[in-house]
């Protein structure tokens, strides 16, 4: 975290200093139970960290307006599901106190409550130092420590002849080149809640079923590849490619999803840009279809400033005719049944936000 701050140019060096979530976990310390810190105004700027979860099926200790008071005196330990100490224990060791979780910072049986935070979620995990993701696990109760086999991890180094000439020399064999796909392919990572933290988020510590992982905006790492993955030729997913592009000191515009030149300037390559991301969150899951747009919310608001345009239910109003060309991506005729518009309006019929299905 500290050689990222200091060395990467491209990672952001601190979040907004006149912004702080409107409450946060004071994670205490050994001798200190948490406690839900409201206090927001005196702490702007300051350094937190946030959560990336999977709720899960089973009822979890969440925040409600009844819990409110007593939370901010105390917030027991041993009332929360393990992810939860987990990332208040990692907090700590890492030097930070405070620590932001959904479903312990906004009001749960309050509507009013969460519309107002649910706008500001990716302000949230955009000013955060580091994001924890409890990549792993598929529910609040899985945790983000694994017991674990460290011959998995570590390179295995062998006597082996690459070339008759010289004989015998050390090898070092590693995992698979597809290490990555451990991450990119986890529970976690299907949400689309999840998309937009993973990316806002300017580094996340992803805690594998099998090591430690590592992401920001210039590098990707793992245990077995402390270097990083490009380091060994390694190439990370598109999703991770995504985080790139929310660099504010950067003029340019660089972009993932094409090769430029098929563009005839730069701002048609932003908007294919926005396409390529409506698919990758189109494939993912929600839970409550009605969060359809509200969960990309602060996607959309970064895209807006770099576009300067106007946002129009998940489409944009300067190239609004060549993106009301979107599809339902039919791969097999079965398919159809899936396409499916909302019993809750969501979006206006003409918008991709509108059905459920990857676009």
């Amino acid at each position: 975290i500290e050689d990222c701050i200091r060395a990467h140019p491209t990672c952001p060096k601190q979040g907004n200093p006149e912004w702080f979530p409107t409450r946060v976990i004071d994670v205490g310390d050994s001798s200190k139970a948490p406690r839900l810190l409201v206090e927001r105004n005196a702490h702007l700027g300051e350094a937190y960290v946030s959560l990336s979860h999977c709720w899960g099926a089973a009822k979890i200790t969440t925040l409600t307006t009844a819990l409110l008071k007593s939370f901010q005196d105390c917030l027991p330990l041993h009332i929360l599901p393990a992810t939860f100490q987990e990332a208040i224990l990692i907090t700590r060791r890492l030097g930070y106190k405070y620590l932001w979780i959904d479903s312990l910072c906004i009001c749960q049986d309050s509507a009013e409550d969460w519309r107002s935070e649910s706008i500001v979620m990716g302000e949230v995990y955009r000013n955060a130092v580091v994001s924890i993701a409890a990549t792993a696990s598929s529910n609040s109760y899985g945790g983000c420590f694994r017991d674990r086999n460290l011959s998995g991890i570590l390179p295995c180094e062998v006597q082996a002849t690459v070339d008759p000439k010289t004989g015998p020399e050390t090898v070092y064999i590693h995992l698979s080149r597809d290490v990555w796909k451990t991450v990119d392919k986890s529970v976690l990572n299907s949400r689309a809640w999840v998309l937009q933290e993973r990316i806002l988020a300017p580094r996340v510590l992803h805690y594998g079923p099998n090591q430690l992982f590592w992401e920001c905006r210039k590098q990707q790492s793992c245990e077995a590849f402390p270097d990083g993955l490009q380091a060994w030729n390694i190439v990370a997913s598109q999703e991770t490619s995504l985080k790139s592009i929310f660099e504010p000191a950067m003029p340019e515009f660089r972009p993932f999803a094409a090769d430029i030149s098929a563009y005839s300037s730069p701002m048609e390559f932003r908007y294919a840009d926005w396409d390529f991301l409506v698919n990758t969150y189109t494939r993912c899951s929600l839970t409550k279809p009605e969060d359809k747009l509200i969960a990309i919310n602060g996607l959309a608001e970064v895209w807006g400033t770099m576009l300067d345009d106007d946002y129009m239910a998940g489409l944009w109003k300067k190239d609004l005719l060549r993106q009301l060309l979107w599809h339902a991506e039919l791969l097999r005729e079965r398919d159809r049944s899936r396409i499916l518009i909302g019993n809750v309006p969501r979006a206006p019929t003409w918008s991709w936000a509108s059905i459920d299905g990857e676009v």
